[in-house]
């Protein structure tokens, strides 16, 4: 009996320092992390039926799935025990793929809660409208669902020990609300003064009183259009995106892209969607969407059928809050995009003349305060929303107009409160401000390196790859883009390149 217990208690002994290595946690990630990514690829695919509308959508296996492997104890256990002693891990992309995954399981506490869970299923499936034999409640009823399940958001993400669901999404997706707060007060300082006197300039022109939403509307949507560089025809779209993607020396048969045309729910232009990195990437797109909206999806593909990282959880699927950074990941797909707005580019592909040049660029740095402060409104809805659901949200909608746009009474853009996008991609919009100045930084980057002429070098792609594709979540947002640019977001060279003075 003594010889049973020494043995008994020298394997007890043995199997806690097991558990207590580096070896034991990567062999438990990995096997975590190979159920992991199958959820993901049966996610994708479900979600191509989704707005592809090319078979009947299975959403709720892959999210059952998703449930079971994220609220598993085990898995919490293990992974809040090691996310306490981080520094202690020796393995640098063991800790990355600790903080990843303490980072999902942050948010799967709130997004996997029972009711929040249903509600959001239900809202999802009544927003696709693609089952006739659904019965799908009134639009008040859906607000009142809508509204329920923001509230049990909040109340979750307190429970934690977040202020609310809107920080809580900013914090584990790594942009972080104190940073977040300081680049809206930024944009916010720089454009205020020139907005006002934009205003003055168009109430003359006008012979108007007053400035109305639908007047700013009208510009922010002149700006939008001339900000995506020349207008090119459908029937040019698909050899212009080949010929732009190879002239930076990227093969396109190697993208992996399928690109279907097909009417989205929600108002939803464009989806891109990674069903299984990096090996099948594939977007739904309408049939008028431009070249630049085009080449944003593709530029998602592209970051991803690069992603060499081999750590499923460090991929980037988008599936589980906490997964990555929607802001870099935008920012990608800007970065592609916005070789439709370089000035070569138009001049060459486009046939856009120097004087032509020069007046969108005249124009784009009038109306750039209106541009930013627009966003801003944008930016912070959801923000505000969470922060006071008692309030109205059209009430919301019309403080942001005030404080950012001047407007009084009316909304600038009016957009339903229950919709596919605070549904499915909570506290999102936010990022295509942040990949807007991201965009630019890279951009800036890539002239620094290679020349004016980059936009037709080959050796970008390869930049592209090696700094800001292959590595995938190994490292956090900021500084993968110190990494390929030499620093961190730089908002405030982004508003001076646009004549906006920084005021501190």
């Amino acid at each position: 009996m003594v010889i049973f217990l020494i043995v008994l208690t020298g394997c007890s002994h043995y199997a806690a320092r097991e558990m207590s290595s580096e070896r034991y946690l990567r062999r438990f990630l990995d096997a975590k992390e190979n159920v992991y990514e199958d959820i993901c690829v049966q996610m994708g695919s479900a979600y191509w039926d989704y707005y592809s509308q090319e078979g009947k959508a299975d959403l709720a296996t892959p999210r059952e799935r998703f449930k079971e492997l994220l609220m598993n104890d085990t898995l919490n256990r293990v992974v809040d025990t090691w996310y306490s002693r981080t520094a202690l891990i020796r393995d640098s992309i063991l800790r990355r793929r600790i903080t990843v995954w303490h980072n999902m399981l942050t948010a799967a506490k709130v997004e996997m809660d029972p009711e929040i869970f249903d509600l959001r299923n239900r809202l999802e499936l009544w927003l696709a409208e693609t089952d006739d034999t659904l019965s799908i409640p009134s639009r008040n009823e859906m607000d009142s669902i809508m509204l329920r399940l923001m509230e049990l958001r909040n109340a979750r993400s307190k429970s934690l020990g977040f202020e609310n669901f809107a920080e809580m999404v900013l914090e584990v997706s790594g942009i972080g609300a104190e940073w977040f707060y300081e680049f809206v007060q930024t944009i916010d300082r720089a454009t205020a003064e020139p907005y006002a006197e934009l205003l003055e300039e168009l109430k003359r022109e006008r012979g108007k009183s007053e400035i109305e939403a639908r007047d700013i509307g009208k510009l922010f949507g002149l700006y939008y259009s001339a900000n995506q560089g020349a207008a090119i025809s459908v029937d040019k779209m698909d050899s212009m995106m080949k010929e732009t993607i190879e002239g930076i020396g990227l093969e396109y048969s190697e993208l992996n892209v399928e690109i279907v045309e097909q009417d989205l729910p929600g108002g939803i232009a464009g989806q891109s969607l990674a069903i299984r990195i990096p090996e099948d990437f594939k977007v739904v797109v309408v049939d008028d969407l431009s070249l630049y909206d085009r080449l944003h999806e593709v530029g998602h593909g592209a970051q991803y059928t690069f992603t060499t990282v081999g750590y499923p959880v460090l991929e980037g699927y988008e599936w589980c809050l906490g997964s990555d950074c929607g802001a870099y990941s935008e920012g990608m797909a800007e970065t592609l995009a916005r070789f439709a707005r370089n000035d070569e580019w138009q001049k060459r592909r486009a046939g856009i003349s120097d004087e032509d040049l020069i007046a969108q660029k005249e124009m784009l740095k009038k109306y750039m305060p209106l541009y930013l402060r627009y966003l801003l409104v944008n930016s912070m809805y959801e923000v505000l929303l969470y922060n006071d659901l008692a309030r109205d949200h059209l009430e919301i909608w019309q403080t942001l107009d005030k404080k950012y746009l001047s407007l009084e009474g009316s909304t600038s853009r009016p957009i339903p409160f229950t919709n596919i996008i605070y549904v499915s991609y909570p506290v999102y919009v936010q990022n295509y401000l942040i990949a807007e100045v991201m965009s630019w930084q890279i951009h800036g980057t890539l002239k620094e390196k290679f020349g004016s002429g980059y936009a037709f070098d080959a050796r970008v792609g390869g930049f592209l790859k090696e700094y800001l594709y292959s590595g995938g979540g190994l490292l956090p947002w900021q500084a993968r883009l110190k990494k390929s640019t030499g620093r961190e977001l730089d908002i405030k060279g982004y508003l001076s390149a646009g004549g906006l003075q920084v005021k501190e």
